[in-house]
């Protein structure tokens, strides 16, 4: 160490001062932090997986532009186990080795981006930056994160097209990406991913919702607070298995309900308010034998509220407000919590002007009948049977075989309504007029009890129908099996 004196006579030498000035300052450069990562040989990590993870974790406090609650001040040194919301768990493929298995950023007002090193994070689990101000896109390395099983970046700020690094990660079942700027259209591949709850609303995604929407094992699929465009996904009925929560508030869906979501018989809570949706509530709704939760509000619908519904065991909670209903079972209003406001339902207090219903009824007549207005079916009964049919009359749904887009997707067969083993055949109200491209036929199997429809189809495509012909109506046999066909409005009855 100096001595007092020997400061002294150092200042009184202009070149040594300046020689000491330039000293100090090139050991204060070098030791100022910085992004780039150099260890010590005392403080390298443990093993080459933590070393990489402290890349990645550098890299993104370096990306941090705000940090107000200081949450990330101890992300400093190689000891990646002891930074605030970042937990470490022996590998999965080797005990002996310890890794960063899961990051926790939520609710800590950070404000920033995600860097692509943090695709260097190959053992993480889980993912949770929900309720932050992180912007800009995902990075595309994180399909190299394998084994992540959570994934929540919601209420953030973060932009452009859908993620698609996430349709590459094997061991994702929790996708959470609302509440942020995505825009543009879904992925089809998306609904193929083995998910069990998937989160999307909140969005700016614009698009027709994909035909293979049901092809997703989740148990809740949450859109609301889009710009989708087209009808309600009929393909939904094929997640009856494990679907329970179907929620697609203020999506922009027109059209009518599909008669199969009463193949939806786990589903608990069931919400499509603040819609275009149209016609009236499908009489096989009283097969959603679990529902607790249904809310209509803020649509186009219209007739009578089917008694099936209002009956259902577990409802409590019934919002039919602001439609055109004109009338409901007694029951309807004995529900825990009803609201049928805004309807034109007589004697009920709070509805719709007679002039406003009289004017919404007399320009859409044809609304409150779906089946005559957009739907064709056919159905199915096992062996040469005796059945009470009629035009415009809905039969009884155990399953179905719908034609979207001219591809036959099919639905499976329950058997538990009334006609245990009849199957109805719905087409799209696009294909009206188009007989002749359904004349080849819809090939479709049922898997319960052995039915199975052939070569179903309209004019000469099965010689069952034609004397029915395309602009009548027919049954005839194929086989033990019973075929009904109608063609509304104005179908006949023909036989061959």
């Amino acid at each position: 160490m100096f001595s007092s004196t020997t400061f002294l006579q150092m200042m009184k030498t202009p070149n040594l001062t300046l020689f000491l000035l330039i000293i100090v300052s090139m050991i204060t450069f070098i030791s100022k932090p910085s992004h780039q990562v150099s260890y010590s040989p005392q403080t390298f990590p443990v093993n080459a997986r933590l070393h990489k993870a402290y890349q990645a974790l550098q890299a993104w406090k370096y990306a941090i532009t705000s940090d107000p609650n200081n949450f990330t001040a101890n992300w400093c040194g190689p000891d990646v186990c002891s930074y605030k919301g970042v937990y470490c768990a022996q590998a999965v493929d080797d005990p002996d080795i310890t890794t960063v298995a899961g990051v926790d950023l939520n609710h800590a007002n950070i404000a920033g981006s995600l860097p692509e090193e943090l695709g260097l994070l190959v053992d993480i689990a889980l993912l949770h930056i929900n309720s932050n101000n992180f912007c800009g896109t995902i990075p595309s390395s994180f399909r190299g994160l394998y084994l992540l099983y959570e994934l929540d970046i919601s209420n953030n700020q973060f932009s452009g097209s859908f993620p698609s690094s996430v349709l590459y990660l094997p061991s994702l079942k929790y996708l959470d990406i609302r509440y942020n700027n995505f825009e543009g259209r879904i992925p089809p591949a998306l609904f193929d991913l083995k998910l069990d709850a998937l989160f999307l609303n909140n969005n700016k995604f614009k698009c027709s919702l994909p035909q293979n929407i049901g092809n997703s094992t989740v148990s809740a699929i949450v859109l609301a607070n889009n710009n989708f465009k087209g009808g309600f996904p009929s393909s939904l009925a094929k997640m009856k298995d494990t679907l329970n929560e179907v929620v697609l508030t203020n999506s922009g869906l027109e059209g009518c309900l599909p008669w199969n979501i009463g193949c939806l018989d786990k589903l608990r809570v069931f919400d499509v308010s603040n819609n275009k949706l149209d016609g009236s509530l499908p009489e096989s709704m009283g097969g959603m034998k679990s529902l607790e939760l249904l809310n209509v509000a803020n649509n186009g619908f219209s007739g009578q509220i089917p008694a099936s519904v209002c009956s259902l065991h577990k409802l409590e909670s019934f919002n039919s407000s602001s439609n055109y209903f004109c009338g409901q079972p007694e029951m309807c209003v004995r529900l825990r919590e009803t609201d049928d406001r805004k309807n034109c339902i007589p004697y009920r207090p709070l509805q719709r002007s007679a002039k406003e219903c009289a004017a919404f009824h007399f320009h859409n007549k044809h609304l409150a009948n779906c089946g005559a207005r957009r739907w064709r079916r056919v159905g199915v009964v096992s062996g040469p049977a005796e059945v009470s049919w009629q035009e415009g009359q809905r039969l009884p749904m155990s399953g179905a075989v719908g034609l979207e887009e001219d591809e036959a997707v099919a639905f499976g067969f329950s058997g538990e309504f009334v006609h245990d083993e009849i199957g109805v055949l719905d087409l799209a109200e696009r294909l009206e007029g188009r007989d002749e491209d359904f004349a080849s036929g819809v090939s479709a199997k049922a898997v319960d009890k052995d039915l199975a429809v052939g070569d179903v189809g309209v004019g000469g495509a099965a010689d069952a129908f034609v004397e029915g012909g395309v602009g009548g109506g027919g049954e005839g046999y194929e086989g033990d099996e019973l075929l009904l066909w109608s063609k509304a409005p104005g179908a006949g009855r023909g036989s061959d």
